[in-house]
């Protein structure tokens, strides 16, 4: 308890500071580990619907939503599973990478929890606000219960080996971002950084639970270009080809931070490996110049529908399933629906953070986290 208030303090104290620091690679270490002898080293998954496998169809008093119907999961094995894609996600490719199977939601009854869990719930958030999704707090909770499943069926001892070698990944702060722009208006430059730190504190206090419990490598997807996302661009026609400039600078200030946090709480606290990718620039650069990156469509989405195009995230009830428009080819896009990119988008995002160049993953990538 004492090691875990003493963490808390360092946390303040990094947070404390203006300066932001700048990350430097690693250098060449995956080659140096390449030939090492691998061993099991689950994935433990967080975040909002981008990274859910479908944990919030077992909510209680949880509607199914779009993702649970066609066309999402058209191209997955399984059909459709919640995975709000035409496919696979980010961390289907990532445990692809990692010699993992799927991983599991972990709301799952009966699920085999040896490879690593996903607590991602569509609609989640670092606060707590929406009924029916587990945010951060909720996830952390949850991840609380499957520590024990681990100590239940592996003992102590190599339960906390487990979870030392287990490798976790974040993907959470759009929906905050957005919510702040839906919600208020001529936001300061003030507020909008004082309320980008709240949101980081909230993720790196979860980093420094996990820390306490045994977890050493953290692997972390920075918000995106909040401002071009198709849903938002449908609601401001006038814009043309530009993206909303008040979301973009949210979602960069938050990078900004982030990414000087955990450098400052890298040094603080001993064995810490963190990955960051930038989300924010790589797909960017594929919505302005799609076709370098094998794409027909970088700015509309694939699966469009009135409902989404007026409301924003309120899908009008059930009336969504029968006012839509699809593309002949998801793969040829880079976003499937208003908010959310295809398999073949999520595919080239797994790779950067898998094993990207130091421009896009550092100052680790994730598969020198899972080598350690």
């Amino acid at each position: 308890m004492a090691s875990f208030r003493m963490l808390r303090f360092l946390l303040l104290l990094v947070l404390s500071t203006t300066n932001v620091l700048i990350l430097h690679p690693v250098g060449t270490y995956a080659n140096s580990t390449t030939n090492a002898k691998q061993r099991h080293k689950p994935l433990f998954v967080f975040g909002d619907s981008a990274f859910d496998p479908g944990n919030n169809q077992y909510l209680d008093g949880m509607e199914k939503g779009p993702a649970y119907y066609s066309p999402y999961g058209q191209h997955f094995f399984a059909g459709t599973t919640g995975r709000h894609s035409d496919g696979r996600i980010v961390p289907d490719f990532i445990a692809q990478n990692a010699n993992l199977s799927l991983i599991p939601p972990c709301l799952e009854t009966g699920a085999n929890f040896t490879n690593g869990v996903s607590f991602a719930s569509a609609g989640a958030g670092v606060f707590s606000d929406l009924p029916g999704v587990m945010n951060l707090e909720q996830q952390m909770m949850k991840f609380d219960e499957i520590k024990e499943w681990f100590v239940q069926k592996f003992g102590d001892v190599k339960s906390r080996k487990a979870l030392k070698r287990a490798v976790y990944v974040f993907g959470f702060g759009g929906k905050e971002y957005l919510s702040l722009y839906f919600n208020g208006h001529n936001i300061s430059k003030t507020y909008q950084r004082q309320y980008a730190e709240m949101v980081v504190r909230n993720l790196t206090n979860a980093v420094l639970e996990l820390y306490n419990a045994g977890g050493r490598k953290f692997g972390f997807q920075n918000v995106g270009p909040l401002g071009c996302l198709p849903m938002l661009k449908a609601k401001k026609p006038e814009l043309k080809d530009a993206c909303i400039e008040e979301l973009m600078s949210m979602a960069r200030k938050h990078n900004k931070i982030l990414a000087g946090t955990l450098k400052r709480l890298g040094e603080y606290m001993p064995g810490l490996k963190y990955s960051i990718f930038d989300h924010y620039n790589s797909l960017l650069d594929r919505i302005n110049s799609a076709t370098n990156y094998g794409f027909e469509e970088g700015k509309a989405a694939c699966y469009q529908n009135e409902p989404e195009a007026l409301n924003g995230m309120n899908w009008g009830g059930n009336n969504w399933m029968e006012q839509y428009t699809l593309c002949h080819n998801s793969s040829r896009y880079i976003f499937f629906d208003g908010m959310h990119t295809t398999e073949s988008a999520n595919s080239q995002i797994a790779e950067l953070m898998w094993d990207g160049p130091p421009s896009t993953t550092q100052p680790w990538t994730l598969k020198q986290l899972f080598e350690l």
